[in-house]
């Protein structure tokens, strides 16, 4: 909202200074945010007179004082022009509650104080609430006026961000598991594997069985060799169209994923660990940022547990995380019904939970190192150990000291 106060020059000036008041007011105006609600208010030295709405609908009310002079007209010209109402004309208060001026001798009493707001906005003002207020002890031959306005604010509207819902009583039916999508090349490799894997058991029964064994090895060589090649070749293709539309740096990691020496982990995660943190996930919890369910990589089967075999040896060699394995929900849970206070909330985070599968791994890895380092007190968070004991021996401790009208101290660490 702009509010602007004015004093506008008294009918002794010429019409130059007034044209000149106009025209820095209309400057003021045009420099102010288009958004905001435009208030202007003051000693205009103008009277708009009482029931000249006719041929000035929307720009003044009824019930204004006296009659209507130049000054006023040019006050209803600049009103119409820029989308204004009157503000204090629009209620037919008692004369006393609707003037402004009074003279010395008290006498004579005008309207010359004027509100003015946007058009648009004048279903806000409280017209009964706007008027004038006598016998104010302000030391002025001006009585202060006053405009009450509401102002309605529509509510800004919440993007919902609905998650997708699985369908997860669908994964007890086995045909899915025929669904799975593989590349052709690769789906023809793994059956000539397979075809050699069955030749291999009888290959030395007799020479023609050595000698399909032999082939079959030979055809698997050159379909890997093929398959290697497309995908050099594929990936050269990527480097030239990335080079033709200047995306240099996409060409660059290419070329560098391609020429880079690999050096493997000697502790490359095993896919036995990786079945065994899967099986390990609770089921029917939320999901995090990745909206993937637990029960959804439970049910996968050996699909699951090869994608993220895979997915967890490259963070392993990369030390890269996912971006959306680092982000979580934080869902804020009230302790006391209708709380509005943020101390009476206790909050939990939903993560992501594949990235459960390689903490889970992690977690099983460092388990047999921490356990030679923490010492036989320790019992929290451990497999198979107690804190009981502690507790009775601070409760033994603490009751001896009382019996005794000695201080006990407990420090936490």
């Amino acid at each position: 909202m702009t509010v602007i106060q004015i004093h506008a020059p008294t009918s002794n000036s010429d019409d130059e200074e007034i044209e000149q008041f106009y025209q820095d007011l209309e400057q003021t105006i045009n420099d102010k945010a288009k958004k905001d609600i435009l208030v202007i208010q003051g000693d205009w030295n103008a009277k708009i007179g009482s029931k000249e709405s006719t041929g000035w609908e929307g720009t003044t009310g009824d019930f204004g004082v006296g009659k209507t002079k130049d000054r006023g007209i040019m006050l209803l010209e600049f009103a119409k022009t820029h989308h204004l109402v009157v503000a204090n004309t629009l209620h037919n208060h008692k004369l006393s509650r609707r003037t402004t001026w009074h003279s010395p001798d008290g006498v004579t009493h005008n309207q010359r104080d004027y509100i003015l707001m946007d058009r648009r906005f004048q279903t806000g003002i409280n017209r009964p609430k706007t008027r004038t207020f006598k016998k104010s002890d302000i030391g002025s031959d001006h009585d202060p006026a006053m405009m009450t306005f509401r102002m309605r604010l529509s509510k800004e509207k919440k993007v919902s961000h609905r998650r997708a819902k699985f369908d997860l009583e669908k994964l007890k039916n086995s045909e899915l598991a025929k669904n799975t999508k593989e590349e052709p090349n690769q789906l023809k490799i793994l059956q000539k594997c397979e075809e050699r894997r069955e030749l291999k058991k009888n290959r030395f029964t007799n020479n023609e069985n050595l000698d399909q064994y032999r082939k079959a090895k030979e055809e698997v060589k050159r379909a890997i060799i093929k398959a290697k090649d497309e995908w050099v070749e594929k990936q050269a293709e990527d480097v030239e169209q990335s080079l033709a539309v200047n995306n240099s740096r996409k060409a660059y990691n290419v070329l560098k994923s391609l020429t880079r020496e690999k050096i493997r982990s000697k502790a490359d995660i095993l896919g036995s660990e990786v079945r065994a943190a899967i099986i390990k996930l609770k089921r029917n919890k939320a999901p995090g940022f990745d909206n993937l369910p637990a029960k959804l990589i439970n049910c996968g089967g050996e699909p699951s547990v090869k994608t993220l075999h895979l997915l967890c040896n490259r963070i392993l060699q990369t030390g890269k995380w996912p971006t959306q394995w680092t982000q979580s929900i934080l869902i804020p849970i009230p302790k006391k019904k209708m709380s509005k206070n943020c101390s009476e909330h206790r909050t939990i985070s939903l993560i992501s939970h594949p990235s459960k599968v390689l903490l889970t791994i992690i977690l099983n890895r460092i388990k047999p190192g921490i356990e030679e380092i923490l010492d036989e007190s320790q019992a929290g968070f451990r497999k198979d150990r107690s804190t009981v004991e502690q507790i009775l021996n601070l409760r033994l401790l603490s009751e001896s000291q009382r019996n005794h009208q000695k201080n006990v101290f407990l420090n936490r660490l």
